[in-house]
């Protein structure tokens, strides 16, 4: 078991490893598109694009974590309890 959760948590640093290289491919490309048809500066525009392509889907995941932290999934067969 604990060899599977080892395993487990490597896999999480590679997939994190890969959405970080993405983000910053996605944000050079972005970057360099925009600086050749603006006077915007590479570098900046580099950093800043790829903290909002980090950013913004951690911020939705950790939002929808909490959401079902809250509100537990109803399996199949159960009632959903009206609080109200």
């Amino acid at each position: 078991m604990e060899r599977a959760i080892r395993r487990l948590s490597v896999l999480e640093y590679v997939i994190f490893a890969a959405v970080f290289l993405l983000a910053l491919a996605g944000g050079g490309v972005a970057a360099y598109i925009l600086s050749v048809g603006t006077v915007l500066p590479f570098r900046l525009t580099w950093a800043l694009i790829s903290l909002i392509l980090l950013i913004i889907p951690g911020l939705l995941v950790f939002g929808r974590d909490c959401l079902e932290r809250r509100n537990p999934p109803v399996g199949p067969g159960e009632k959903q309890m009206d609080n109200g």
